[in-house]
């Protein structure tokens, strides 16, 4: 039998940042170097989500007007966001759709200039 076990941060450094881990489709909260918090995610399809290092750029309180709730920007057009379906694969524009009920809360983790890893 295989017992799970809690992903390692690939980055480590002070303070807080956040990792989009595109193999396992999650996103790791990473406070002074170690996993503090892992949300369940679907990222792009088709590649729609870049590899590489960006950070939060811009927030919106509530529905952006293409029906992203709660989007924190790291990306262009692409965030963290809650939207109704997250499968279990990617199967996004390239953003980082998280479950309705964890948008608000990763809203208010996110910060201007946070870093956002994202890596396969």
């Amino acid at each position: 039998m295989i017992s799970p076990s809690k992903p390692k941060a690939r980055y480590g450094g002070k303070g807080r940042h956040f990792e989009i881990d595109q193999t396992r489709q999650v996103v790791l909260v990473v406070q002074n170097g170690r996993v503090k918090w892992i949300l369940h995610t679907s990222t792009g399809a088709n590649g729609a989500t870049h590899d590489g290092t960006f950070h939060v750029f811009r927030k919106l309180a509530g529905y952006s007007p293409g029906r992203l709730y709660y989007p924190s920007y790291w990306d262009g057009g692409r965030a963290f966001h809650g939207w109704p379906d997250v499968p279990t694969y990617p199967a996004s524009h390239g953003c980082s759709r998280l479950p309705m009920w964890a948008a608000t809360w990763m809203y208010s983790l996110t910060e201007i200039g946070d870093t956002v890893y994202v890596y396969h």
